[in-house]
């Protein structure tokens, strides 16, 4: 039986045949004579009429309208290119899966940033070890994808190439070859993604990794097509994490790790070693060829035109074509011919103009549409026509009206610059003497020769405050800014900062009143200037106005020491004043060291000392109470003093660790402060062991949330099926805070890599304002920024161009929930939760369910009763 519409390839539906083909006697939407129901869209020309149908078929197909529903057994292909409205239409009435027309596993390969180089070694091994046959390989480049064709073809595996340097026929030769199965690899790029059915092929592989996720949706969707089982393998670096996340999300348990042993990929990086010498040659071959090619095609030419010249002189002129130069002489004399007319009759006329406007434009349109090698050619030949017009124009002035020198083609032109650029060999020669013998050249041979690596090593070491890379900062430029005070030499002297400097001063004065005159000035800085090495050493990339050199050595010295103790006396007081200390030489109305400064200024000046680039050294706070105190041992003092200022609520780091780094290490120190996670071996991680579900989706697994006992941000664990989460107030400084203690950790190397941890797993816990509120129900998160949609974009941001390490401390957290989360029977209990129990209404619809399956069992057990009974 035929069908009473069908959908052809234009995507237009042909119902003028229709009732010659239906039966009388049949409803016209009976299906009960069809193996499968199939409803497929052209994705060129997507019409409303084809939506509705579609959408009426679906209908149909499920037993609505009157319409008799398709058996059991029956089988629904549909198209990745449906309109948003079919999709919508479909997942409607069938309550379909994200995947719902793909019968394939969905396996990820991690290609950590340090193993990014055996790329080709793991896909080797792969396809040596598993994935034999029918595999079609999606490859980023035409060159990536020409270099795999050559190292399988070297490695003995029968492999084609598809991609945009081949000629059609080249490209429909791979097609067939790979058909029939002559060849048992295709190499391709995205040009063999969409549009190309070949049945039988088993596994996908994206070796470069799609640009979004509709783009691996085409890829993966040249296997398991209609209703076939395929396997889709993709590699993801580091930089891929965006994509991997949302793979993650939409596979749900369809998604699958896959770790590649370690010998085989070993083996076959010695492999593609050992072969790189013969890649290179035949590559150079390769090219060779094609010049050889070229220039061969281009003789064969200039043959058949000496041979028929007389031929093709002799046909008449196409008055329809003219050549460039044709076209600028015709030009130029219009040009003559203008201004002639302007100097007789004035100016042109404006319908001229507007013609002349017009046909530029027209002739720039046409060359913006032209291919890349036409274009360089046009332009090629555009230069040679004004080097012939500058010869002529040169002729005609030199040898007063001789014949100008005919065109030159490509060729002369280079020969002729070629000759010039000889010309002028000994004029090169003698630059590049004086470059040898130039000052920089021989300073830097010079410490090439006697450099040390130890002393650079050391001098590396001693860094501890940065300036944040353009990289970094160009995401959020207020985070690293400071908004009232300049600590250090990076931001002294910003006129936004220069209001708070007059206070600077007032501070040290006080300060000094207190301490005279058994300890003058001079005291402290002699103290400070002990320590000058460290302190100037503690800046990376210190500008040469602060460091001390070969001339105007006092002065500079003078003037780093300098703002060393103003700056160390400020932050002394400050913290004094915050922390209830009884300094009574201020007045009641001072701006910053009374109640009223502690309200309003105090604060703005706490943030800026968590700015990465407006960093103090605390070895100054040490030297400097030292000699107030005559107490020399009072690191411990100087941690608690800064800690208790900088974030009161929070445990005092443990004693006896001695001296911080700066203000921004304390806080660092004491939001990690606790037990750390006991050490342990590291292990091989899958692709997807660092992504952990959302807050909800582990909700609904059946994983408990709770808060941890301490505010450590490394104290998160996961034992038996519960969750514990350190408590984190998020307030207006929070991301501030976070992103400059993440920017500390990638540029300080011995800082570990903590917190981007805790911002990398509560970016994967908080995907939404509901998983926001689910946290903030446990009381895990206090939100004081407003509503829940914006500390959920908060976290979501934070990690942006972040590259965590593959070591981490919640490395085994992230194993254990995702191995808690794979177990069938909690992927059962999440669907089900997540099916039934999400809305009161679905809750509603199953209880009235139950209670109806409950009643009919009664009635059924009522009625049978009395025919026992009877007998």
């Amino acid at each position: 039986m035929d069908p009473d519409f069908r959908f052809d390839p234009d995507g237009s539906d042909d119902e003028r045949a229709a009732p010659a083909r239906r039966k009388p006697a049949q409803s016209p939407w009976e299906f009960s004579s069809y193996a499968e129901s199939v409803a497929a869209e052209h994705a060129r020309r997507r019409t409303t009429s084809i939506d509705e149908k579609i959408s009426q078929a679906l209908r149909g197909s499920r037993g609505g309208g009157g319409m008799p529903a398709i058996p059991d057994g029956c089988m629904h292909t549909i198209s990745i290119n449906w309109t948003g409205y079919m999709w919508q239409c479909y997942n409607r009435i069938w309550e379909a899966s994200p995947f719902p027309c793909y019968l394939f596993i969905i396996r990820v390969v991690r290609i950590r940033r340090a193993r990014e180089a055996n790329q080709e070694a793991v896909l080797l091994a792969l396809c040596l070890k598993t994935f034999k046959d029918k595999v079609i390989i999606f490859s980023g480049t035409k060159h990536s994808a020409h270099r795999l064709k050559i190292i399988f073809g070297l490695s003995g595996m029968k492999a084609a190439e598809l991609h945009g340097n081949l000629t059609q026929a080249q490209r429909l030769e791979a097609l067939e070859l790979f058909k029939k199965q002559e060849v048992d690899f295709l190499i391709a790029t995205d040009v063999a993604a969409r549009g190309i059915d070949i049945v039988g092929v088993r596994t996908v592989i994206n070796f470069s990794c799609p640009r979004d996720a509709r783009t691996y949706l085409h890829r993966v969707g040249r296997t398991a097509r209609a209703g076939r089982e395929g396997y889709a393998v993709t590699f993801i670096t580091d930089d891929d994490r965006s994509l991997l996340k949302a793979i993650v999300k939409k596979a749900g348990s369809q998604l699958k790790s896959r770790i590649v042993a370690e010998k085989p990929v070993a083996e076959c990086a010695k492999l593609i070693e050992q072969l790189e010498d013969q890649i290179s040659t035949i590559i150079q071959e390769e090219r060779e060829e094609r010049i050889l090619r070229k220039a061969e095609m281009e003789a064969t030419k200039a043959e058949n035109m000496i041979a028929h010249k007389d031929e093709i002189y002799s046909r008449p002129k196409r008055t329809w074509f003219a050549t460039e130069k044709e076209k600028k002489l015709l030009a130029k004399a219009a040009k003559d011919s203008t201004s002639q007319g302007t100097s007789n009759s004035g100016v042109i006329s404006a319908q001229q103009a507007e013609d002349l406007r017009l046909k530029e434009k027209r002739r720039r349109e046409r060359e913006k549409n032209l291919p890349r090698k036409k274009r360089r050619r046009l332009e090629a030949q555009r230069e040679v026509l004004e080097d012939e017009s500058e010869d002529e124009e040169e002729a005609k002035e030199n040898k007063g009206g001789k014949k100008a020198k005919k065109g030159q083609s490509l060729v002369d032109v280079a020969y002729r610059r070629a000759k010039s650029m000889k010309a002028s060999g000994d004029q090169m020669a003698s630059w590049r003497r004086a470059v040898e013998q130039s000052a920089w050249v021989v300073e830097v041979e010079k410490v090439a020769r006697h450099g040390d690596p130890s002393a650079e090593a050391a001098w590396w070491r001693r860094h501890s405050i940065y300036r944040v890379p353009a990289c970094i900062k160009d995401l959020n430029r207020r985070a690293y800014q400071p908004q009232v005070v300049s600590l250090g030499p990076f931001h002294h002297g910003d006129p936004n900062l220069l209001p708070m400097e007059e206070h600077k001063r007032r501070a040290l004065l006080h300060f000094l009143r207190r301490v005279r005159p058994s300890r003058p000035l001079a005291e402290f800085a002699v103290a400070v200037a002990d320590a000058a090495e460290q302190l100037e050493g503690a800046y990376q990339g210190l500008a040469d106005e602060w460091r001390r050199g070969e001339t105007e050595v006092e002065k500079k010295r003078e003037r780093f020491l300098e703002m060393m103790i103003v700056d160390g006396c400020f932050l002394l007081e400050v913290m004094r004043t915050a922390s209830g200390w009884e300094v009574n030489d201020y007045a009641d109305d001072d701006p910053v060291f009374s109640s009223h400064g502690l309200l309003y200024t105090v604060p703005y000046i706490r943030r800026d000392m968590i700015m990465i680039e407006n960093q103090l050294p605390l070895l100054v706070l040490v030297k400097l109470v030292a000699v107030e105190s005559g107490i020399k041992e009072n690191e411990d003092f100087i941690n608690r003093l800064v800690q208790r200022f900088l974030s009161p609520p929070a445990r005092p780091p443990a004693t006896g660790v001695g001296l911080a780094l700066h203000p921004l290490d304390i806080l660092r120190r004491s939001l990690l402060v606790g037990p750390a996670p006991s050490p342990r071996a590291p292990q091989e991680t899958a692709a997807t062991d660092d992504i952990i579900r959302s807050a909800e989706e582990l909700y609904e697994a059946g994983i408990r949330l709770r808060r941890s006992p301490t505010s450590s941000l490394l104290d998160i664990r996961f034992h038996r099926g519960v969750l514990h989460l350190p408590v984190i107030a998020v307030d207006d400084t929070t991301e501030y805070i976070l992103l400059n203690l993440m920017a500390f950790e990638r540029l300080h190397a011995g800082a570990g890599n903590d917190v981007t941890a805790y911002v990398f797993f509560m970016d994967n816990m908080i995907d939404s304002a509901r998983d926001v509120a689910l946290l903030t129900a446990r009381r895990i998160i206090y939100n004081t920024v407003g509503s829940d949609k914006a500390v959920a974009r908060l976290f979501n941001g934070l990690s942006r161009d972040v590259v965590l390490e593959p070591q981490s401390a919640l490395d085994d957290v992230h194993r254990e929930v995702n191995a808690y989360c794979r177990r069938r029977w909690h992927r059962w209990r999440a669907n089900l939760v997540h099916t039934y129990f999400r809305s009161p209404w679905s809750f509603l619809s199953l209880a009235a369910a139950v209670f109806l399956l409950v009643m009919t069992v009664m009635q059924t057990v009522y009625t049978v009763l009395p025919f026992y009974k009877g007998d």
